[in-house]
């Protein structure tokens, strides 16, 4: 009960934030523009992802408070914080080249989700090593660095793989709510109340966001509300599934994050098949093939929702086994 009163709680606060600072964005002009390359015929608000962002810290702040007694919790948390706080900088930096038609380089993005990523590993927050539950290996720990580097890995990519997939109204938000919701069952499951409490947040304030963002959208997330979407569904799944994992439970979040992951694969093979550079947008994405096949925007979100929710429920099986 606690946890899905949080949840309903951070909906109703998301959607009170982000029509807020929908109001801010439209008063400062801090919209995205219209192109050749996007369906939006009006300029749309950006501030979406700071709205969800701003609930989100707050209520993990609180949990900090009333819920710290294990100071491992509390270092899980703080790291967790200065991540969004870097990828906030980095996203705002993005965003706002984009209120004036130009484009933000590459280079400082990535490295800015990196040095995110690395908040995460200095909290303890890092693939450690695997069960291997055939023979008599066992346990297999991961040397430091390799355990590192598994998470730069992870997190960058599930972090870019929701940057590629905020495409059209509703789609980047309405798949990480589902993603999330089939990891809150997963944390439930395996008893983790702190990282429950944590997915159960992100659940809310995606939600609350997700209303004023369906089609046709009063508001986008812009890349702060996508990359932080992406980074905090990375770090729930290295707390819930990786941190200490078997071979079947690697299955658990991977699954559960197939969608954006298998679309980010196949953008970047086919971008760099042509000899493009793979941060350059086009219309490869999964949507915009659906659309370009006869479907409106709306049903090509609800046809990628269904497939989100069979990968979500594939991934609560793989769980049980």
């Amino acid at each position: 009960m606690t946890v899905l009163w949080v949840m309903l709680a951070a909906a109703l606060c998301s959607f009170l934030s982000v029509a807020m600072f929908r109001k801010i964005a439209l008063r400062y002009g801090y919209v995205d523009k219209p192109n050749a390359r996007k369906k939006q015929k009006e300029p749309l608000p950006m501030l979406g992802g700071l709205g969800m962002i701003v609930v989100f810290v707050l209520f993990v702040s609180f949990f900090i408070y009333r819920f710290g007694d294990s100071p491992d919790d509390d270092l899980t948390l703080w790291g967790i914080l200065g991540g969004i706080a870097v990828l906030v900088i980095v996203g705002f930096l993005d965003d706002y080249a984009k209120t004036r038609g130009k484009d933000f380089p590459a280079l400082p993005k990535f490295l800015g989700q990196i040095v995110a990523t690395y908040s995460l590993i200095l909290s303890g927050t890092v693939v450690h090593g695997v069960n291997i539950p055939f023979g008599d290996i066992g346990y297999i720990t991961f040397n430091p660095i390799v355990g590192q580097v598994l998470t730069v890995l992870w997190v960058v990519g599930v972090i870019n793989a929701f940057n590629f997939l905020d495409g059209v109204d509703g789609l980047a938000g309405g798949v990480a709510a589902i993603a999330a919701g089939t990891l809150l069952v997963v944390t439930l499951m395996m008893g983790q109340t702190t990282t429950a409490l944590l997915t159960a947040t992100l659940v809310g304030t995606t939600l609350g966001y997700l209303r004023h963002n369906f089609f046709p959208a009063k508001i986008i997330m812009g890349d702060t509300g996508s990359m932080f979407l992406g980074f905090m569904l990375a770090a729930i799944s290295i707390l819930g599934a990786f941190k200490s994992i078997t071979i079947a439970s690697v299955l658990v979040p991977v699954v559960a994050l197939g969608l954006p992951i298998f679309d980010a694969f196949y953008v970047t093979i086919r971008r760099a098949l042509n000899g493009k550079p793979i941060y350059t947008p086009d219309r490869t994405h999964a949507h915009h093939r659906l659309m370009d096949h006869g479907l409106n925007q709306k049903q090509a979100v609800v046809f990628l929702y269904l497939i989100a929710t069979c990968l979500g429920l594939s991934s609560l099986v793989l769980t049980l086994i």
